[in-house]
């Protein structure tokens, strides 16, 4: 009860109902300021902070909110203020007391969120009220370090210019001096080194900050640095600067670096090749290297492999040799391979630290004489078990070496229909494969389907067996609506488990970007990050836009949006409809509209009673939301927290095919609550709607329309659809239906869930069509908006009434351009 109340009040900003609750003028005592929400682990300071609502943070404070005190995530006031970016509530809290250098529960003071964050304002605050400037947090970094990791250099210079300590800390200073040459930032680098701290050749695992440009290609940098008193003669495992940049074919460098110190005569070590021998074909070999620096990562491990040319040696499994290659930009612990004794064949060894991914190969591998499907479509693995690489333990796994994978090729594969066919073929089976065994992958994604003639899956580090806790890690566009939510709302409840539906949902999201121009998604366009995650747990999110505009015959759009149904419930539960969506013939045509009365031998049991009319049509699309922030959470289960709730209500243009439509102004808009009167009358409209949409909708996964001109926006509808069913419990004595919409849900019903042919399909539509024209005229849609205060005008709620080709019609400002009014 109290969770519910103060999360309420939270959401809303509402200081005035959080005084009540605090003072015990709600429930029978006080509630604590201190108080943890279990559903998110968080204290009532910290949600507050998290949703950014000052109003209720100020309230919170006077009742003496305990401002160091760490939440169940592990975040501190100030540092969670400090991520979020939130001035005015840093403010707050350090006039309050907040402790500047309480760090959270991985050591990062506020000081070092808010450099990484680059919030100058929020670093002033700090720094005014003690906080340490060269405070360092569990793995040693400092706020100086964020600000240099993330090439800021207005942070780092204002971090220096208030002590910060270049020198801090062992090879601090080279550290950041190579890592600023690295990336090419030739201010951070001036800025660093007019320190004079740090020997302009100093060393970061043997490497120092000229060799470290050579390699990247950063010329500006390199010139700076000679300038600046670099030694060009200076090298590392892979030789000098010159050999670094000539190696990565980076000439203009090594061109420049000739100019100003040529280069001395090669050693016997380097990267020349060894003289040819009588047969002109032995290729050298590299040696492996003998001595290496310590390694506490992997990923510190695996960069000094690759720091070396690509054919040095380094020796894993059996006869299998790694080399120094690394396979692709975005696979930094998989690199290529050979077969001392079998050369003619390609390999790839892949480093890992997960005992859990050799776990499931050696136990798929046990399949193999019991399914014969066993790997077909899984990639085939050699070898593998604890190898030293370069000094340093992990694991290793031997595999065969693809060609390149599905994002690498999806042009190619967008251009050959039975490329994509046959590639959704394999993938859909080998997720079957997994599924029968109990498993489910954790990570569908085009990079994870790799071409070796036939199409594999690859990367097991997410595979978990079903009923197992999946770890919080997604791939952002492909993830799942209820993985979304859990990750965006950091909940401590109990961890989602491994189901097949996860992995059902990601293929879906896989099948849809093969038939989407580029693999661009409609609902992510523009958007990157963590942004993609609020978007897919946000309540009443579909794929509906993207699924309209992708290359989809309307039937491979109904099979595709049962696997992408965000409701886990009605989700398809095998990959069948992914395998019907192949086995569809892509000549297949459909008749768009047919208004011929339907046959009573096609659907016997659909009448749909005669409404009576009214004299002129009216806009009969009504759609509902709210503002999210003033949804309180959880109010699909709860409704009763939807009673104060004020939605508005507006009607949708009738000519949405043309075009991104004029959006209504708020005044244009009905206001009313959710346990209104006003909402009572509107709710049969707004029952109705939703299930025209929904027919709609399902009609179009026939290519079946309305015709005449009418189309609808069918993105919003399912969000439409949760609130009016939400609303609808709520208002638990509704006032009276319209007439037909029991015969409605019947067509909804059969158009979900039967396999239809296309004349049933083709009657379904005439009987949806014939039903949305005459609710237009319907005595229902005039009683309603007669209760609602309006009058037959020829605007209404941002809509026109215009005359089309003879016909009334509804449209917004922008589709009306031009046409009269009837």
């Amino acid at each position: 009860m109290f969770d519910d109340k103060i999360t309420s009040a939270i959401l809303d900003d509402r200081e005035k109902e959080m005084r009540n609750l605090l003072k015990g003028g709600i429930f029978s005592r006080p509630v604590s300021p201190n108080y943890v929400l279990k559903r998110y682990g968080r204290t009532a300071l910290t949600l507050a902070i998290h949703y950014g609502m000052p109003q209720v943070v100020k309230v919170l404070l006077q009742f003496k909110a305990d401002v160091n005190l760490l939440d169940q995530s592990g975040d501190s006031p100030l540092t969670l203020a400090a991520y979020n970016k939130e001035v005015e509530i840093s403010r707050l809290l350090l006039a309050n007391g907040a402790n500047p250098n309480v760090p959270d529960k991985d050591g990062k003071s506020p000081l070092q969120w808010a450099a990484q964050q680059q919030s100058i304002d929020i670093m002033t605050l700090l720094l005014a009220r003690g906080a340490n400037v060269n405070q360092a947090d569990e793995g040693g970094s400092t706020p100086l370090d964020a600000a240099v990791d993330e090439n800021y250099v207005n942070c780092v210079s204002f971090l220096l210019k208030r002590g910060a300590a270049v020198d801090k800390g062992k090879e601090k200073g080279a550290k950041l001096l190579c890592s600023a040459a690295r990336q090419g930032s030739l201010d951070m680098l001036k800025l660093l080194l007019a320190q004079g701290m740090v020997d302009i050749n100093t060393r970061h695992y043997s490497t120092t900050p000229l060799i470290y440009a050579a390699f990247a290609g950063q010329l500006p940098v390199v010139k700076y640095l000679i300038e600046a008193g670099a030694d060009p003669s200076c090298i590392d495992s892979s030789g000098t600067a010159r050999e670094n940049a000539l190696k990565n074919q980076h000439f203009g460098i090594v061109a420049y670096l000739d100019s100003v110190a040529p280069p001395a005569p090669t050693p016997q070590s380097s990267i020349q090749p060894a003289a040819a021998t009588s047969s002109q074909h032995v290729k050298a070999v590299r040696a492996t290297p003998t001595s290496h620096p310590t390694f506490v990562s992997l990923e510190a491990a695996t960069n000094y492999i690759r720091s070396f040319p690509h054919d040095t040696e380094w020796p894993v499994l059996g006869n299998f040799v790694m080399q120094s290659e690394a396979v692709g930009s975005s696979n930094r612990t998989v690199f290529r391979a050979f077969n001392k004794k079998k050369r003619g064949k390609s390999y790839v060894v892949k480093l890992t630290e997960h005992q859990h991914e050799l776990d499931f190969i050696e136990a798929i591998n046990a399949l193999d004489g019991v399914d014969s499907g066993a790997t077909k479509h899984l990639v085939e693995c050699f070898e593998w078990g604890p190898v030293a690489v370069a000094g340093f333990d992990c694991l290793a796994l031997v595999m065969e070496a693809g060609r390149a994978n599905c994002h690498e090729t999806l042009r190619a594969m967008q251009d050959d229909e039975y490329m994509r066919l046959r590639c959704i073929d394999h993938i859909a089976s080998a997720v079957g494969f997994l599924h029968r065994h109990e498993y489910v992958h954790g990570d569908l994604k085009l990079e994870n389907v790799m071409d070796f003639g036939s199409f594999k899956l690859i990367d097991f580090d997410t595979a978990t067996r079903v009923g197992q806790p999946m770890a919080p890690f997604c791939t952002k566009p492909y993830c799942p609506p209820e993985l979304a939510r859990q990750i965006v709302c950091r909940s401590t409840d109990a961890p989602l488990l491994a189901t097949p539906s996860l992995d059902i949902w990601s293929l879906g999201v896989l099948v849809l970007k093969l038939f989407s121009t580029d693999g661009v998604l409609v609902e992510f366009a523009g958007v990157e990050g963590d942004a993609i995650l609020d978007i897919l747990a946000a309540p009443g999110f579909s794929f509906q836009a993207s699924l309209r505009a992708a290359n989809l015959t309307g039937r491979q759009r109904k099979y595709l949006s049962k696997c992408l149904e965000p409701d886990v419930a009605k989700r398809a539960p095998t990959v069948a409809d992914i395998l019907k969506l192949v086995k569809l013939k892509t000549d297949m045509t459909t008749s768009r509209t047919r208004f011929a009365p339907p046959s009573a031998t096609l659907v016997p049991a659909l009448v749909v009673p005669t409404q009576p009319r009214s004299a002129q049509p009216s806009p009969c699309i009504w759609l509902v939301d709210a503002d999210p922030k003033h949804l309180p959470v959880g109010w699909e289960k709860h409704v009763d927290r939807l009673r104060d709730v004020t939605f508005h209500v507006r009607f949708q243009c009738e000519s949405h095919a043309d075009g991104v439509c004029a959006t209504s102004s708020e005044n244009e808009w009905l206001e009313m609550t959710g346990g209104s009167e006003s909402m009572r009358a509107a709710l049969p409209i707004l029952a109705a709607s939703a299930l025209l949409l929904k027919g709609l909708t399902l009609a179009s996964y026939y290519d079946l329309v309305v015709g005449d001109g009418f189309e609808f926006d069918f993105q919003s509808a399912l969000r439409h659809c949760l609130i009016v069913e939400a609303l609808d419990q709520l208002q638990y004595a509704p006032g009276p239906r319209v007439p037909f919409e029991a015969a409605l849900e019947a067509m909804t019903f059969r158009l979900e869930n039967e396999d239809l042919e296309d004349e049933d399909a083709s009657a379904l539509m005439d009987m949806l069509r014939q039903t949305f024209m005459d609710h237009r005229q319907s005595v229902a849609v005039a009683d309603a908006m007669a209760k609602l205060g309006m009058k037959a005008f020829s605007q209404l709620n941002g809509l026109r009434q215009v005359n089309c080709d003879g016909q009334v019609r509804w449209m917004c400002e922008k589709h009306a351009v031009g046409l009269s009014i009837p």
